[in-house]
């Protein structure tokens, strides 16, 4: 594992600077004027004004007879809400029709 460097901005993120080295890779720098119109921010997930959303639900637990949801948020990170913050999200609504249920109740 090697402990990175990482930018200011990577780091507001929470990104975590420890990498399994069969991640990591050369440096190849890329041509930028291929892509002169690319905002680098969004190449590595900024929001413009901050805010982060949900990009997806993909698991669920049940903690002491209290639903849990797993988040994976738009800027990559990932946490377990309660039951009460997914509610009204379309991504709770996907989730439910996967696990071929109707309504947060019927998950075991």
């Amino acid at each position: 594992s090697y402990l990175l460097a990482l930018p200011q901005s990577m780091r507001d993120r929470r990104i975590h600077p420890v990498f399994h080295a069969a991640l990591l890779r050369p440096f190849v720098e890329d041509e930028t004027n291929a892509y002169p119109n690319r905002d680098p921010d969004v190449v590595f997930g900024d929001v413009p004004n901050g805010e982060q959303f949900v990009e997806l639900i993909d698991l669920h637990r049940w903690v002491r007879n209290k639903l849990q949801f797993h988040f994976v948020w738009s800027d990559g990170d990932q946490t377990w809400e309660s039951a009460d913050k997914a509610d009204r999200l379309v991504q709770l609504d996907e989730y439910l029709a996967l696990q071929g249920v109707h309504n947060m109740d019927e998950l075991p």
